[in-house]
Protein backbone atom coordinates (compact mmCIF):
# COMPACT_ATOMS: atom_id res chain seq x y z
CA UNK A 1 0.00 0.00 0.00
CA UNK A 2 1.25 3.73 -0.99
CA UNK A 3 0.72 6.84 0.90
CA UNK A 4 1.64 8.73 -2.06
CA UNK A 5 -1.49 10.79 -3.35
CA UNK A 6 -3.57 8.91 -6.42
CA UNK A 7 -4.78 10.73 -9.65
CA UNK A 8 -7.72 12.45 -8.67
CA UNK A 9 -7.22 12.59 -5.28
CA UNK A 10 -7.90 16.21 -3.49
CA UNK A 11 -4.46 16.66 -1.97
CA UNK A 12 -3.75 17.18 -5.57
CA UNK A 13 -5.92 19.56 -6.19
CA UNK A 14 -4.54 22.89 -6.96
CA UNK A 15 -7.31 26.00 -6.46
CA UNK A 16 -7.16 29.38 -7.69
CA UNK A 17 -6.56 32.44 -5.22
CA UNK A 18 -9.73 33.48 -3.80
CA UNK A 19 -10.12 37.74 -2.40
CA UNK A 20 -13.20 38.69 -0.69
CA UNK A 21 -14.27 42.07 -0.13
CA UNK A 22 -17.33 44.21 1.01
CA UNK A 23 -17.37 47.34 -0.95
CA UNK A 24 -19.38 50.86 -1.20
CA UNK A 25 -21.31 52.14 -4.39
CA UNK A 26 -18.26 54.42 -5.18
CA UNK A 27 -15.81 51.60 -4.88
CA UNK A 28 -18.19 49.22 -7.22
CA UNK A 29 -18.21 52.12 -9.74
CA UNK A 30 -14.83 52.13 -10.20
CA UNK A 31 -14.38 48.94 -10.28
CA UNK A 32 -16.76 48.31 -13.13
CA UNK A 33 -14.85 51.69 -14.53
CA UNK A 34 -11.40 50.08 -14.64
CA UNK A 35 -12.68 46.41 -15.93
CA UNK A 36 -14.34 48.72 -18.99
CA UNK A 37 -11.28 51.14 -19.52
CA UNK A 38 -8.25 49.26 -18.87
CA UNK A 39 -9.37 45.27 -19.42
CA UNK A 40 -9.25 42.95 -22.22
CA UNK A 41 -11.78 39.95 -23.10
CA UNK A 42 -14.51 41.18 -21.11
CA UNK A 43 -17.72 39.28 -20.10
CA UNK A 44 -20.90 40.08 -18.64
CA UNK A 45 -22.99 37.51 -17.11
CA UNK A 46 -26.31 39.41 -15.04
CA UNK A 47 -27.98 37.40 -12.32
CA UNK A 48 -31.21 38.25 -11.92
CA UNK A 49 -32.67 35.46 -9.20
CA UNK A 50 -32.13 31.90 -8.28
CA UNK A 51 -32.81 30.41 -11.67
CA UNK A 52 -32.30 33.38 -14.15
CA UNK A 53 -29.60 34.52 -15.87
CA UNK A 54 -29.12 36.39 -18.70
CA UNK A 55 -26.33 35.31 -21.73
CA UNK A 56 -22.85 35.79 -21.07
CA UNK A 57 -21.37 38.44 -22.40
CA UNK A 58 -24.22 39.84 -24.10
CA UNK A 59 -24.55 42.98 -21.55
CA UNK A 60 -22.02 45.99 -21.60
CA UNK A 61 -20.13 46.57 -18.95
CA UNK A 62 -21.89 49.91 -18.05
CA UNK A 63 -25.38 48.43 -18.24
CA UNK A 64 -24.71 45.79 -15.89
CA UNK A 65 -23.81 48.06 -13.33
CA UNK A 66 -26.85 50.06 -13.83
CA UNK A 67 -28.73 46.71 -13.28
CA UNK A 68 -26.88 46.17 -10.27
CA UNK A 69 -27.39 49.75 -8.58
CA UNK A 70 -31.06 49.61 -9.49
CA UNK A 71 -31.85 46.58 -7.87
CA UNK A 72 -32.55 44.86 -11.78
CA UNK A 73 -30.03 42.60 -11.01
CA UNK A 74 -28.81 40.36 -7.68
CA UNK A 75 -25.14 40.13 -9.06
CA UNK A 76 -22.74 40.74 -11.84
CA UNK A 77 -20.08 38.29 -12.81
CA UNK A 78 -16.91 39.91 -14.43
CA UNK A 79 -15.02 37.78 -16.52
CA UNK A 80 -11.46 39.48 -17.87
CA UNK A 81 -7.84 39.76 -18.45
CA UNK A 82 -5.81 42.44 -17.17
CA UNK A 83 -1.85 42.17 -17.44
CA UNK A 84 -2.09 39.00 -18.74
CA UNK A 85 -3.89 37.32 -15.93
CA UNK A 86 -7.34 35.89 -16.63
CA UNK A 87 -10.29 36.90 -13.36
CA UNK A 88 -13.72 36.49 -12.24
CA UNK A 89 -15.09 39.01 -10.47
CA UNK A 90 -18.52 38.15 -8.73
CA UNK A 91 -20.60 41.34 -7.01
CA UNK A 92 -23.50 40.85 -5.34
CA UNK A 93 -25.99 43.00 -3.29
CA UNK A 94 -26.37 42.80 0.56
CA UNK A 95 -28.25 44.42 2.88
CA UNK A 96 -25.44 47.12 3.29
CA UNK A 97 -23.35 47.32 0.21
CA UNK A 98 -21.92 44.74 -2.05
CA UNK A 99 -19.67 41.84 -1.87
CA UNK A 100 -16.92 41.23 -4.13
CA UNK A 101 -15.45 37.65 -4.68
CA UNK A 102 -12.60 37.65 -6.62
CA UNK A 103 -10.92 34.90 -8.66
CA UNK A 104 -7.73 34.89 -10.28
CA UNK A 105 -6.90 31.53 -12.93
CA UNK A 106 -4.21 29.51 -12.37
CA UNK A 107 -3.64 29.55 -15.98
Amino acid sequence: MTSEPQSGDPGDLELPPVQMADLDEATVRALFTDVELLCERVSVTLKHAAERYVTEGATPVNEALGALLAGHALGVQLRYEHDGRGYLDTVMRGPSGYRLVRVQSLA
